[in-house]
């Protein structure tokens, strides 16, 4: 024990580092208690870092004049030389009547080290200083404090996971900001290196185009010649049969608009990851070149061409990461038109006057603003169809308006003049 003492007591002025014997200066002495057992000196107590738990001790200071009586009263003064010693209850001390006064030191590691690392915390008082010597043990990156995760753990054929990694020392606190971490994946493809912020480094991983033969990949992590740990990645593909495309409506007129709904699942019947990329392409008309899915589902606005297409449709495609989920067609029309716009009947004469509607989407509902002139029929089902009304001879002078409507609500107008 007088040898270890010896070791670990670093004697600053030229006194005895303890004892009884009558000095010609008054003395501090130091002891330590890093187990917080209440024994002080004990081989252990000189080493911290031993575990999670071990970064704080007590120094116990015994403070005499130099014919080895106690100090009551005396303001001693602590202080280190290593940034990552802390005195939560302060740095100043007053002693006892037993010349005795006790500090409580808490050491944070800032930086990982590999070695093992010394810090000396000195006791000052007026007339004489002392200090102690502590050895603080390797500050490593901790495999089982740490954590790895896949944002998500499922990806698509040549989709993309973000790969977080949340690093611990063995002392269970944050590694340093900067420290470096190294990805690496057995298929796909991974950004090969990050920086820590606040513990947390990401990466991208991009899984393959092709699924592997047993549907993984793996991913592994680690940092300072530690291995933190491996992450397998469920890898799937697309599947056409499981997904489907809709358009809602699926007959519009010229420039009127469609909303395209891709539900897409993987080989294994699943939504695939929020923020996949679908892409989308039209034979006519304009639609946006990509969504990305949530829940599964991308939405894209499809705008009809101002001009009929010859065949009377466009067809809209989807596909994501090079596999296709399916087509739909949409029937495009011209716009709801009534000819002619105008007829002029005379009122002495009377007669029969004739519309025909075309466009927009049938059946049509026809209306009058004039209940003695009504159309006949009221209701036509079919595309080119005619309402008529009937003008006795001697009527009174009048223009009637009639409203007509498709099935979606698109009105239109014509308006027949009795003078």
């Amino acid at each position: 024990m007088v040898k270890l003492f010896i070791i670990f007591c670093l004697c600053i002025s030229l006194l005895s580092c303890g004892g009884h014997s009558v000095t010609d200066t008054s003395t501090l002495t130091l002891e330590i208690d890093g187990n917080n057992n209440g024994i002080f000196d004990e081989q252990t107590d000189f080493y911290l870092f031993e575990n999670p738990n071990d970064k704080e001790a007590i120094i116990k200071i015994t403070y005499k004049d130099k014919y080895g009586k106690a100090i009551f009263g005396s303001s001693i003064t602590l202080t280190a030389d290593n940034k990552e010693v802390m005195f939560p209850m302060g740095n100043t001390v007053t002693t006892n009547s037993s010349g005795q006064a006790t500090v409580f030191i808490k050491v944070e590691p800032s930086t990982l080290r590999n070695v093992t690392t010394t810090i000396s915390v000195v006791a000052s008082a007026t007339d004489t200083k002392n200090a102690i010597l502590l050895y603080l043990l390797p500050v490593t990156v901790s495999p089982t404090l740490s954590a790895i995760s896949a944002t998500p753990d499922i990806v698509n054929t040549g989709g993309t996971s973000a790969i977080t990694v949340l690093l611990k020392t063995n002392m269970n606190t944050l590694v340093p900001n900067g420290t470096l971490v190294n990805f690496q994946a057995n298929c796909g493809t991974i950004t090969p290196s990050a920086t820590t912020t606040s513990g947390v480094a990401t990466a991208t991983y991009t899984a393959p185009l092709v699924v592997p033969a047993d549907g993984f990949c793996e991913v592994t992590v680690s940092s300072n010649n530690v291995l933190i740990g491996n992450l397998k990645l469920t890898i799937g593909v697309i599947d056409p049969t499981q997904s489907f495309l809709k358009a809602t409506p699926d007959t519009i007129v010229l420039e009127e608009s469609s909303v395209i709904t891709a539900l897409v699942k993987n080989n294994m019947g699943l939504l695939v990851p929020n923020g996949t990329v679908v892409s989308f392409a039209a034979t006519c008309g304009t639609i946006p070149p990509s969504s990305i899915t949530t829940n599964g589902i991308a939405t894209v606005i499809f705008k009809a061409p101002i001009t009929l297409p010859a065949s009377g449709k466009c067809s809209i495609s989807a596909s994501s990461s090079s596999v296709s989920i399916g087509t739909v067609e949409v029937a495009i029309k011209s716009k709801l038109t009534v000819t002619p716009a105008t007829q002029n009947i005379s009122k002495t004469a009377g007669g029969t006057a004739t519309f025909t509607i075309t466009g927009g989407i049938p059946p049509y509902n026809v209306t009058s603003n004039n209940q003695v002139f009504k159309p006949n029929p009221t209701n036509i089902d079919k595309e080119g169809g005619s309402f008529s009304v009937t003008v006795p001879a001697n009527s009174s002078e009048a223009t009637v308006t009639f409203t007509i409507s498709d099935f979606n609500g698109r009105t239109q107008t014509a308006v027949l003049q009795i003078k």
